[in-house]
């Protein structure tokens, strides 16, 4: 049975965490820094609930660092499905996100897979805009708006943290 070896990526890291004032450096910092780990998070279970809902299983492997891997009997085009929809979404931000794939089976091993996986990786970096709609591609030479505050950042970070947990909504709902 071939399955697919998954791998979830946010690019854009160090440049959005970094990308601080001095002043209320260290709370910037910690927001953007769980920020990156949030969307890590909800870009995982956004693809598990998606998989499920259409009876595909899913086993994780790692999720940390930007990144989550796991392993799945999606196939190819419903995982092209999901990917595009996902870096639509955070088509503007500042952080984008990106969703690869590589079969894996009994004549595909493990560490051959996983080379595939990181070549087609690096290659979903360098095709940033490959899923923009005509609207979207000419947004993306708006200029851009940077916030004035880190204050939105601050009371993003403190509502998250305190928060008991968070539940991803479909703008459909």
């Amino acid at each position: 049975m071939s399955r697919l070896l998954l791998k979830g990526d946010a690019s854009g890291i160090q440049d959005f965490v970094f990308n601080v004032k001095s002043e209320g450096a260290a709370r910037s910092l910690k927001s953007r820094s769980y920020f990156v780990h949030a969307i890590c998070q909800l870009a995982y279970q956004s693809l598990s609930d998606f998989l499920i809902k259409n009876h595909f299983s899913i086993e994780t492997i790692y999720i940390g660092g930007g990144n989550f891997f796991a392993i799945s009997d999606v196939n190819e085009t419903i995982i092209e499905e999901f990917s595009r929809k996902i870096e639509k979404e955070l088509l503007h931000d500042e952080i984008a996100f990106f969703l690869s794939w590589a079969k894996l089976s009994n004549e595909i091993p493990y560490n051959e897979a996983l080379l595939n996986l990181s070549e087609k990786s690096v290659k979903a970096k360098l095709q940033k805009y490959k899923s923009a709609d005509n609207q979207s591609f000419n947004q993306i030479f708006e200029e851009y708006q940077a916030p004035q505050s880190t204050k939105d950042w601050d009371d993003y970070t403190t509502k998250l943290i305190k928060a008991k947990g968070y539940e991803i909504v479909s703008e459909n709902q």
